[in-house]
């Protein structure tokens, strides 16, 4: 008799193996067909592993996820309050948060979905996605200095997120050309090639060039608000002061001496202006100063701003450009080197 308990012992005990090993590929099948778009086969594959495991954790996460894209909002709420409710302190619980808000607000329910990430946030105050997704439904209910403090508080958790950094001068832009500025100089520095690189640089160079226009051959106008021109007024001086030197840096474009400067040298002229500024303001307390302000200029004192000029028009259809980073592979790794390591404000 105790050797029959022991075989049915070991036959259980390799059926559950063999629908562990089945469930595991099931999962991994899905995972697959969702990045290939195929949804509906994702869904297909995960569905099977409930048929084994109506509870398992990991197939109804995925299949949340595939919900979300399908636009199917109401399952994928329905599996996000389970997911919350089966395992409250699982590892993925700060994504199911995400997930929960995100569609939430799709949904048309922005203050629910602060609510939720707020939950979250309180959870996992550590956790930059949920900071950035309440930043992005704060800015579509109009709520634009909320979004950028909550925006500040997940780039502090991770400052090499570009999405943040994106989305920061993006709304930034909306109040002040040099608050844009900042982050976008930041995020080509991440993401230098690539659509979203490509505007990001078209952005840079919009506002680099904004105050700066050339009548005839003779004539060139610098345009300034009463604000940047106004010694008195004490609020965004040192946004003032910067936009004043960075539009007499621009207007030097025309000069016969610069004619021939390629694109990445006309940005390193301006940018090495800008930072100069930036220095003299370096116990100003807006975030943006205190936060993108050390940064470049560390890379200028570090002698990375060349590089990284070339590195900004990396995404622009400049073969010289494209030259100068294949001659400068060295120069390129050392900047990245130092951008990991690099230590950011808190």
């Amino acid at each position: 008799m105790p050797k029959l308990i022991f075989l049915i012992a070991f036959l259980c005990s390799s059926i559950a193996l063999v629908a562990q090993q089945d469930v595991k590929q099931l999962i991994e099948e899905g995972v697959a067909l969702h990045d290939k778009q195929d949804f509906e086969g994702a869904i297909k594959k995960y569905d099977e592993v409930l048929a084994i495991d109506k509870n398992n954790y990991l197939a109804q996460y995925e299949k949340s996820l595939t919900l979300m894209y399908m636009k199917r909002y109401d399952e994928c709420i329905a599996l996000c309050k389970w997911l919350l409710e089966k395992d409250p302190k699982n590892e993925l619980t700060p994504s199911i948060y995400v997930s929960y808000g995100s569609v939430t607000d799709d949904k048309g329910d922005a203050k629910g979905a602060v609510k939720i990430f707020d939950k979250g946030i309180k959870q996992f105050p550590n956790n930059y996605l949920l900071y950035y997704n309440k930043g992005l439904t704060l800015n579509s209910m109009g709520e634009t200095e909320a979004a950028l403090e909550t925006l500040q508080k997940g780039v502090q958790c991770k400052p090499l997120h570009a999405s943040a950094h994106n989305a920061m001068a993006a709304i930034a832009l909306q109040q002040n050309k040099i608050k844009a500025l900042l982050p976008t100089i930041v995020f080509l520095a991440i993401e230098p090639e690539g659509s979203r690189a490509a505007a990001n640089l078209k952005r840079m160079d919009a506002i680099l060039n904004s105050n700066v226009q050339k009548k005839d051959d003779k004539n060139v106008v610098i345009s300034l608000s009463p604000a940047v021109l106004d010694n008195k007024n004490k609020k965004n001086e040192v946004y003032h002061s910067v936009e004043l030197m960075m539009s007499l840096t621009s207007a030097m474009d025309y000069n016969e001496k610069h004619k021939n400067e390629t694109p990445a040298a006309r940005l390193n002229r301006k940018l090495d202006m800008v930072i100069a500024s930036l220095v003299r303001a370096d116990k100003e307390k807006d975030f943006f100063v205190a936060f993108y302000g050390p940064f470049l200029s560390e890379m200028k004192s570090k002698g990375l701003l060349e590089t990284y000029c070339h590195l900004a028009y990396a995404s622009a259809a400049d073969e010289t450009n494209h030259q100068w980073l294949k001659e400068h592979t060295p120069d390129v790794d050392m900047f990245y080197q130092w951008l990991r390591i690099y230590q950011w404000p808190q």
